[in-house]
């Protein structure tokens, strides 16, 4: 991943399947410290990250789910949000859904 980050030099990483845990805590030269992320706390595997270069500025978004789920918004320009999610094989859709149409 280094080498990808190296030759691509992105602005902001999305990762899922991060596989950390709260005892881990990985950073990236060059990258806000520390950096965004979720992980499973009831088992092992999954977890979400974003990095974001150490010059643009962020705010990372407080998203009330227990869905491997994080958002920010870049304070650069005109406001952009991201947000990367990881959606594991057994999730009912319905669950997916709900997030995303109003009832």
């Amino acid at each position: 991943m280094q080498h990808i980050i190296k030759i691509t030099n992105p602005t902001v990483i999305c990762l899922q399947e991060t596989f950390l845990n709260v005892k881990k805590s990985p950073t990236l030269a060059g990258y806000h410290r520390p950096l965004v992320r979720k992980e499973r706390l009831n088992c092992a595997g999954g977890g979400v990250l974003i990095a974001v270069k150490a010059d643009i500025p962020f705010t990372t978004l407080q998203i009330n789910t227990e869905l491997e789920l994080i958002a920010i918004q870049l304070q650069c320009g005109a406001p952009l949000i991201i947000v990367t999610a990881y959606f594991p094989p057994d999730l009912e859709i319905n669950t997916i859904k709900g997030m995303f149409i109003a009832t």
